[in-house]
């Protein structure tokens, strides 16, 4: 996933991507995202008390994903779930039965 792709995922989890073009033409992206003050909201067009928050809190999400780094970088995450493959189980009723059927002919 590029930068810019990434940024676009931030916002949108956020429930800002309405901002997105207002990010791009700023020349904000995922790197400076991380290093936003309060001043800059304006500058991306966000005013409205509820937004500042999604943002503030965003930035925080980034800050500590980013592990505190100046520069966002481009990492598989630490965690990485392998699939989990699961084994049939036979059908013990119908085992079961068949076996029932075999004792029955067996003793009659």
């Amino acid at each position: 996933m590029n930068t810019d792709d990434l940024l676009y995922s931030y916002l949108s989890r956020a429930g800002l991507v309405d901002y997105y073009p207002q990010f791009r033409q700023s020349g904000i992206g995922i790197d400076y995202l991380a290093n936003m003050t309060m001043q800059d909201y304006s500058r991306v067009g966000i005013t409205s008390r509820q937004d500042r928050k999604k943002l503030f809190e965003l930035i925080q999400v980034v800050k500590k994903n980013n592990g505190g780094k100046t520069s966002f970088e481009m990492e598989q995450p630490a965690f990485q779930p392998t699939p989990v493959q699961i084994q049939p189980q036979p059908n013990l009723q119908k085992a079961n039965i068949q076996m029932s059927l075999c004792f029955k002919s067996h003793t009659s």
